[in-house]
């Protein structure tokens, strides 16, 4: 397997995986402003806003909200999100999305959404690009501190071996991108 990251994020990864998410630890804005996404597509919303209009990742979004990490998302810190569609969350055994919603379970689901989030803005277009030129893999950090391998077969790009694949398009926000996946993000 290739290591690679994407060039930019290499940095970024090293600054932000420490944070944990916290957004009070997020304040370098001159790596936040070098991240900016430059594409003619990007919104002027933030990435919290971007998703509570995305209809197929409500149910993602209801997951983010209960893990009290909107407001992060809101920041000047640019982020990545991977995250399952409403019916690959739907697929889930019975009772293990209100299990997840629970306030004794927020600590899980706070590590569990940190695997579906990398620092940085990702487009499709650097995904590509580094997939191609190392083989078809790509490694980016996830918050979670470990590595997402992304992986090109044909023109399916999947997280991981036997992972989700990537839906349609990117989401391109002021600070940052939101793909949807078919299903949840096994650890690495």
């Amino acid at each position: 397997m290739k290591n690679s990251l994407l060039g930019p994020l290499v940095a970024a990864a090293i600054a932000f995986s420490t944070s944990a998410c916290d957004p009070a630890q997020n304040t370098n804005a001159d790596a936040g402003q070098a991240a900016k996404n430059t594409s003619a597509e990007a919104s002027n919303q933030k990435i919290a806003e971007l998703l509570a209009s995305a209809e197929a990742l409500s149910t993602a979004a209801d997951l983010i909200k209960a893990a009290g990490l909107e407001t992060v998302l809101d920041g000047k810190a640019p982020y990545t999100l991977f995250l399952p569609s409403n019916a690959a969350l739907a697929a889930l055994p019975t009772g293990e999305l209100e299990r997840l919603r629970s306030p004794e379970n927020r600590p899980k689901l706070i590590a569990l959404l940190r695997q579906h989030i990398t620092p940085g803005i990702v487009t499709r277009n650097d995904l590509l690009s580094a997939m191609k030129a190392n083989g078809g893999e790509a490694r980016l950090a996830s918050m979670a501190g470990t590595p997402l391998t992304f992986i090109l077969s044909g023109e399916v790009i999947r997280i991981g071996a036997n992972g989700p694949t990537l839906d349609g398009t990117e989401l391109n926000g002021e600070n940052g991108s939101i793909y949807t996946i078919d299903g949840l993000i096994p650890p690495e």
